[in-house]
């Protein structure tokens, strides 16, 4: 996994820090410093740019961008994928994999994010995905921070708890991801450039989920049935 960003990567905000909250409630958010510059920024930028022109003008066929065949796209998704499986490793307290191909979730889509001046991003979560998150290509000085909804006080108090906004600033290079269930938002564009940055959804691998087979579909089947026989 990256190595380098071991001690980096232990940045997962605590917004009600108390050892109750942590263990029962705690909705995790990660916040990694990547070690991508502003020259893999700008390489980024024009391939993934280039995937949505080709499909504007029909020089390719509509698809999702986890499909198309960049060679830095392809490297930030490593960086993702590493990333999360070191921190959902350190959450659950287990061991680390050791390459992308163990971790249990995988990249169901990506899109780029172009925000121009004036613009924000409604509350909103993602459904059909079991983690989320932004990798920030080009953020201006005051170009809206990131946002979410914590409720874990409310969870552990509902007649006092308050749900509170947990504001994160953007930076260039870093990376965010958060379980897809959590209200967030990117709030308003109060520079004068666009806010560039790349959003993606994971999910579960198929071969993780549960399949009924024969012997579970026929012992349900059977119990019915045979309960259905003494009834009558």
């Amino acid at each position: 996994m990256i190595s380098s960003n071991q001690q980096k990567n232990k940045n997962l905000l605590r917004a009600v820090d108390t050892r109750l909250a942590n263990k029962w409630c705690l909705s995790p958010f990660w916040l990694v410093e990547t070690d991508l510059d502003a020259e893999f920024n700008r390489k980024l930028f024009e391939e993934v740019f280039q995937f949505y022109k080709d499909i504007d003008t029909g020089a390719s066929v509509k698809s999702d961008l986890i499909a198309y065949d960049s060679p830095t796209f392809k490297h930030l998704q490593n960086v993702i994928m590493s990333s999360v499986g070191d921190a959902v490793a350190d959450f659950e307290n287990v061991s680390r994999p050791t390459s992308i191909s163990e971790l249990v979730f995988e990249m169901c889509s990506a899109w780029i994010t172009i925000m121009p001046p004036g613009e924000f991003y409604m509350m909103h979560t993602h459904p059909n995905a079991i983690l989320t998150g932004t990798y920030y290509i080009s953020i201006p000085e005051n170009s809206g921070d990131f946002a979410f909804l914590d409720t874990q006080e409310m969870a552990i108090d509902p007649i006092n708890g308050k749900a509170k906004l947990v504001r994160v600033p953007p930076k260039e290079g870093n990376l965010v991801f958060f379980p897809a269930y959590v209200m967030h938002e990117v709030q308003k564009n109060n520079s004068n450039d666009v806010r560039i940055s790349i959003t993606f959804d994971l999910k579960l691998k198929e071969n993780n989920l549960k399949v009924t087979d024969k012997n579970a579909a026929r012992a349900i089947v059977d119990s019915y049935e045979r309960y259905q026989v003494k009834a009558n």
